[in-house]
């Protein structure tokens, strides 16, 4: 796993912008996500911010993962409802639940 690359930039932004749920392998863990962010941590590393629908260890709340560590990102044909406040940027989608 060690070799693998990290999920492609513009597959992420276009999830983000259309609306559309994730599935994605981060640390060896199988996670389906609303994704919400892209961009950077406070100490400069891109991440993605997200609601959990599945995860691990819990659902139903946001998580950040660090974007070099999402691997085998899959883009769902499931779409979800964003927020009516919510207006799409060209790189970073944020929103509120």
């Amino acid at each position: 796993m060690a070799n693998q690359k990290h999920a492609p930039l513009s597959a992420l932004k276009e999830a983000i912008r259309g609306f559309r749920v994730i599935r994605f392998t981060c640390d060896g863990e199988k996670y389906v996500v609303e994704p919400s962010e892209l961009g950077r941590s406070e100490r400069g590393s891109m991440q993605l911010t997200g609601w959990v629908r599945e995860g691990p260890h819990a659902s139903g709340l946001w998580m950040d993962f660090h974007y070099w560590k999402i691997r085998e990102l899959e883009i769902l044909d499931e779409s979800f409802s964003p927020p009516p406040q919510a207006a799409p940027v060209p790189f970073l989608v944020a929103r509120e639940r």
